[in-house]
Formats: structure tokens, sequence, C-alpha cells
């Protein structure tokens, strides 16, 4: 038996600073992600990973190691699939052209439109590529 006092684990599991993930929350986040390293209203950064929101948080990435501020804000998006997290990625580097991604990923926009759809609970987003839906979210 532990030192600890039940109720003394109870409220450090209540109180303590923690993140608290659904476990539809987790299925997301190990999904394909977009992300954007926001620094005020500047986008800094935009990366994607098929692996989830590992690549974002790994303590090795190549740029956000180096340059995350305490201030700064990491927006992440699951997506569908590797190829529309590239397409989103490439699409948000040109429309938001960010500091710290290199000139190499630039390219001629191919969105058409960022649409949200209000399905009751949620709000699910759909990347319009050439008149081509791609889902944001998995379903």
């Amino acid at each position: 038996m532990s030192d600890i006092a039940s109720d003394e684990i109870h409220e450090f599991l209540e109180f303590s600073r923690c993140f608290s993930f659904s476990g539809a929350d987790v299925q997301l986040l190990v999904s394909p992600v977009v992300y954007v390293l926001m620094r005020g209203e500047e986008a800094m950064y935009v990366g994607m990973s098929v692996q989830g929101a590992h690549r974002p948080f790994d303590p090795l990435h190549h740029v956000l190691r180096k340059k995350i501020q305490v201030t700064d804000k990491l927006l992440i998006w699951p997506v569908k699939d590797g190829a529309c997290a590239r397409e989103m990625e490439l699409e948000l580097i040109w429309r938001l052209n960010p500091a710290w991604n290199s000139r190499e990923t630039r390219r001629q926009p191919r969105l058409v439109a960022l649409k949200r759809e209000d399905s009751g609970v949620r709000v699910d987003a759909m990347l319009v590529i050439d008149n081509a839906e791609h889902d944001l979210v998995s379903s």
C-alpha cells in the first residue's frame, strides 16, 4: 500500500496541472495532422505529420525545439490522410508565408475554399482543392 492516502491521490488527479484527452481525442491526435506554430498573430512555422501529433511535440524537431517560446501557440488539425495533410500544409505555407519554413516548399495555391459545416456536436472542417473535397477530420 502506498504512503499517499487515497483522498490525496484523488486531489492530485483533480487539481494537478495535467492535460486530459478523451479516447476520441487520442484517436484524432494519432491520425495525420497539420500544425501551425503561432507567435502572436503571425504564423511562424507550418508542418504536417502522418504519425499524428508526435511530430510537433518531438524534442528533436528540427525547427520547433530551437525556436519555440513560452508565449507561442501550437494549432493542430487532425486530417483524413497523409495526402490531405501534405496538401493542407503546402497551402498554408503558401498563404501564411511562415518565416521558418524553407522557400522550397512554396508553390502556387490550389485551395478553392476552407469550409466549416456545423454537424451538431462538433464543427467539421473540409479542405476543398481543385473542386475535390477532403475531410479534415476522420469520421
